[in-house]
């Protein structure tokens, strides 16, 4: 789930690697503390954003929400008339460029976060579907998201270098937040949709994948080979499958 706010990107800068895992940098770049994929390479709003463990770290905490906000407006108060036109043939590029298999995908996906995504209390931004995490692990998680928030530029331990903190006390908050992940969230998740003809499944897959990734709530690895897709033995639904990382 990625660390960032509700802003749009142009749509043409479309996840075609969705998922990096916590240690891996095939297929991306990585920075101190933090890695983006390829497809978000791009400078735009939301890609600026996106911080601290690949495409799906815990979501947002009321700390590191408050700190990309002052990010945020850093960016939108450097926007030019030239960027939003270029973005805007960007767009139109994009709309061009989409197929009937890849918008069903997009919105099967939004049903999907609408009705079956889990998210834990634990989380900044949650579905309609939360699981209540022990006092316990929340005190603990919280603890942790404190104690590397103070190392950051917007805390009050900045070492005047790191703007990003401590990378060990991001590490140790990162990983209680993937255990938290394991130890509470279904896995793997079935989804229970209506019969679906699907024709192209790769499209259908970067449709459902965009879906997940852009509603910054989903734990789950949206590698299109991770995604399955199958009908029910008697047919009487299709059901999708999502998986979490696997612990290496």
């Amino acid at each position: 789930m990625l660390n960032r706010l509700w802003v749009r990107v142009p749509p043409s800068v479309q996840p075609v690697n969705a998922h990096v895992g916590p240690s891996e940098m095939k297929n991306g770049y990585r920075t101190p503390y933090w890695k983006v994929g390829e497809w978000l390479k791009p400078a735009d709003c939301k890609s600026a954003l996106v911080e601290y463990g690949g495409s799906n770290p815990s979501l947002p905490t009321k700390n590191n929400v408050m700190a990309r906000s002052k990010t945020f407006k850093s960016i939108m108060d450097s926007i030019t008339p030239e960027m939003e036109e270029k973005w805007k043939q960007e767009r139109i590029e994009w709309k061009n460029s989409l197929t009937a298999e890849y918008q069903l995908g997009h919105y099967v996906g939004l049903e999907i976060v609408h009705n079956y995504l889990p998210t834990l209390s634990t989380d900044m931004l949650q579905t309609r579907n939360v699981i209540e995490v022990s006092e316990e692990d929340s005190l603990e998680n919280e603890r942790l998201d404190t104690e590397w928030y103070v190392t950051t530029q917007h805390g009050g331990e900045w070492n005047g270098k790191d703007e990003s903190g401590n990378k060990e006390k991001w590490d140790l908050y990162h990983q209680h937040n993937k255990m938290l992940e394991r130890k509470y969230l279904p896995n793997p998740l079935y989804c229970h949709m209506g019969v679906l003809n699907i024709r192209d499944v790769d499209d259908f897959k970067k449709g459902l994948r965009f879906a997940l990734w852009d509603c910054d709530m989903c734990s789950y690895n949206i590698e299109l080979e991770n995604i399955k897709i199958y009908d029910h033995e008697d047919i009487m639904s299709t059901i999708i499958e999502f998986s979490l990382d696997k612990v290496m």
